[in-house]
């Protein structure tokens, strides 16, 4: 769900990790069209002067998973302008600074000595499940630690971030000369992750873990949902275990950053053009979604969910 985070991650616990990710380059046309199906769902909302595409994204994607419909390699080619959550372009010691300020724990203070014995004991299984030293953990909020072994996981199942899409929309993108911006910057998705309560922290690392552990098919079964535009089960695997387990990262990582983002697109709405605008997949499913807060405030939104399409 957190656009380009990985990255990010990656460039700081390089200084405490040994070894990094690979990465295995596409191009957006070398992977249209390779066999039928129904693609990722879309939403679009329009003025006399204005329209936006809404896409559902997923960060990190297994190889050999067909996305690119017809309806997204439109929305891409008539786009102006394509926006995603957050800049790739952030200097990597800006990013290992803002890491650092937001990411690790005061001196002093460890993720062991944060977590009770009986999670330490969980989590440590788990990172060295994962191929990762625990003990490298320690100097790690739980927030980043959650990521961190959560990524190590996904690279354990082949999920790679250079076949998500922002990677492939963004290369796509700017090779067509179209301009790029962004709904926040590294700074403002990493302060709403500090700005969770310690208790909200280690939910999401015990919580996660715990899903995975319980179920480790879900992320690929969500990816090819999400493919194949099948929002209510995307819906159910990635909302519902954090709605239920972790209610305040929620409320903090998905909904008050949709209301930012739902405030930004009305202002876009405002001007004039095609924007093409990509984010987690997961902030455009649910009660909470994108979708149904700009139809709360008037916004005929069509595509899944639209209220008026049996009009």
């Amino acid at each position: 769900m957190f656009a380009r985070m990985s990255f990010w991650i990656r460039a700081l616990t390089l200084l405490v990790l040994a070894g990094c990710g690979f990465a295995l380059w596409y191009t957006y046309e070398s992977r249209i069209n390779q066999r039928p199906f129904t693609g990722p769902q879309i939403w679009t909302l329009r003025d006399l002067d204005s329209e936006i595409t809404l896409l559902g994204t997923v960060h990190q994607l297994p190889p050999g998973l067909n996305w690119q419909s017809a309806a997204v390699d439109a929305a891409l080619r008539q786009a102006d302008q394509v926006i995603f959550e957050t800049p790739q372009e952030t200097k990597t010691e800006d990013a290992q600074a803002i890491f650092v300020r937001f990411g690790l724990n005061p001196p002093g203070e460890t993720l062991q000595s944060l977590l009770t014995t009986e999670e330490w004991a969980f989590v440590a299984r788990a990172a060295r499940d994962a191929g990762i030293d625990p003990v490298t953990l320690n100097p790690f909020r739980p927030w980043l630690a959650s990521l961190s072994i959560g990524l190590a996981q996904f690279d354990q199942a082949g999920f790679r971030e250079a076949l998500g899409v922002e990677a492939v929309l963004h290369e796509a993108a700017a090779g067509a000369g179209k301009r790029i911006g962004y709904l926040e910057t590294l700074e403002q998705q990493l302060s709403a992750f500090a700005d969770l309560t310690l208790a909200a922290e280690r939910d999401m690392l015990v919580a996660g873990l715990r899903q995975t552990l319980e179920d480790p098919g879900a992320p690929r079964r969500a990816a090819e949902a999400w493919a194949n535009g099948d929002g209510a089960a995307v819906e159910d695997l990635v909302l519902g275990p954090l709605m239920e387990r972790a209610p305040d990262v929620y409320d903090r990582i998905i909904v008050a950053r949709n209301e930012d983002w739902v405030d930004q697109i009305d202002q876009f709405m405002r001007g004039e053009g095609k924007i093409l605008i990509a984010v987690g997949a997961g902030h455009l499913v649910g009660p909470d979604s994108i979708p149904a807060m700009l139809r709360a405030i008037g916004y005929r939104v069509a595509g899944p969910g639209d209220p008026l399409a049996a009009y």
